[in-house]
């Protein structure tokens, strides 16, 4: 059996065969991602969540248990509801009133501060774009002593 060389691609040391395009994907989220999930506890709309399981609660910058976030509620929701969840991506309100740029953190219950921390942990959760706009991109925290 013999293989076209147009069918042939060598790269690094290594030898591909080259196939045709597949079929496209489905069609992902403008530049944000969201994901339902059932809430643990009653959340409240803009604030911070983490997991436990296959719940939510809100997030807490001064309870180590509590400051892995997962994302941002997009709606108030009663326990034992699913809620979206913003994981990364664009998130626009006009009640925020931000200042029109600058960093949020994680602060007590879910709450997000656009100043950082001095105690706790200190997690970085997204930026201000507008005084109505956010972007959620969540870091990997830091523990104040």
């Amino acid at each position: 059996m013999s293989l076209a060389s147009s069918m042939l691609a060598f790269e690094g040391g290594q030898i591909y065969i080259a196939g045709g395009r597949g079929p496209a994907g489905p069609i992902g989220p403008a530049g944000s991602a969201t994901l339902p999930i059932t809430c643990g506890e009653d959340i409240l709309v803009n604030r911070l969540v983490y997991a436990v399981g296959d719940l939510i609660y809100h997030a807490d910058k001064d309870t180590p248990a509590k400051t892995k976030v997962i994302g941002l509620s997009t709606q108030s929701v009663s326990s034992g509801g699913a809620v979206e969840v913003l994981t990364f991506g664009k998130r626009f309100d006009g009640s925020f009133g931000y200042p029109t740029s600058g960093n949020l953190w994680l602060g007590t219950n879910g709450l997000l501060l656009t100043t950082a921390p001095s105690s706790g942990t200190l997690v970085l959760v997204g930026t201000i774009i507008s005084s109505n706009a956010i972007i959620i991109n969540i870091q990997q925290g830091l523990t104040l002593v």
